[in-house]
């Protein structure tokens, strides 16, 4: 019969190394989204073995293009304006993964997921309306709402009132796209800065 210190302590050692399993970029990324660089036990999350019963997905990358035609992987600064067709921007990304992964969008006034209001979210993968290489278009509209598509389709997502991350216009801004395996164990995400006029 096991004690129950025994128990507590090995539930203890093994919750200390399920910590490792969500990274991101040499960045180490608990639950609650806190950032830290190595683990408690000095070691980084490639000494732990992922746990998923599936591969885990990586994202590869993660761009935009704002209202005049600017791509995040030109350098430029981003604008997004609600004047300019309808406040239409788009966001890309490849994401490395041959299985079922989540894909969500937030927006912030960080480049953290604390806090940061979810504008969509979507299976993607084998079977699911995107796959590896996707695309979204979403709208920036003048009472600081935002509205997204589902991920390669046309169907939209409702409106989210992002007024509560604005003291100014324009307003510096983050999009973060994150993506999880199909358990939501692993998690990873980036984030993209951009001005909202």
């Amino acid at each position: 019969m096991l004690r129950p210190a025994l128990i507590l302590s090995l539930l203890f050692s093994l919750s200390a190394c399920h910590e490792a399993y969500y990274y991101q970029e040499s960045s180490y990324v608990e639950h609650g989204y806190s950032e830290q660089h190595p683990d408690q036990h000095g070691s980084s999350s490639s000494d732990h073995q992922y746990p998923g019963s599936t591969e885990a997905p990586r994202l590869i990358s993660f761009n935009l293009v704002d209202s005049y035609q600017n791509a995040s992987e030109q350098q430029h600064t981003l604008s997004i304006s609600p004047y300019i067709d309808d406040g239409l921007f788009e966001t890309n990304w490849q994401v490395d993964s041959s299985e079922r992964h989540r894909v969500e969008l937030f927006i912030n006034n960080r480049a953290s997921l604390e806090s940061a209001l979810r504008l969509s979210s979507s299976w993607c993968g084998p079977n699911q309306d995107c796959g590896w290489d996707s695309y979204q278009y979403c709208y920036y509209q003048q009472d600081f709402s935002v509205q997204c598509e589902l991920p390669q389709n046309t169907e939209l997502q409702p409106a989210v009132d992002t007024s509560i991350l604005f003291e100014q216009l324009p307003e510096s801004l983050y999009l973060i796209l994150e993506i999880c395996d199909s358990e939501l164990f692993y998690c990873e995400y980036r984030s993209q800065p951009l001005s909202f006029e």
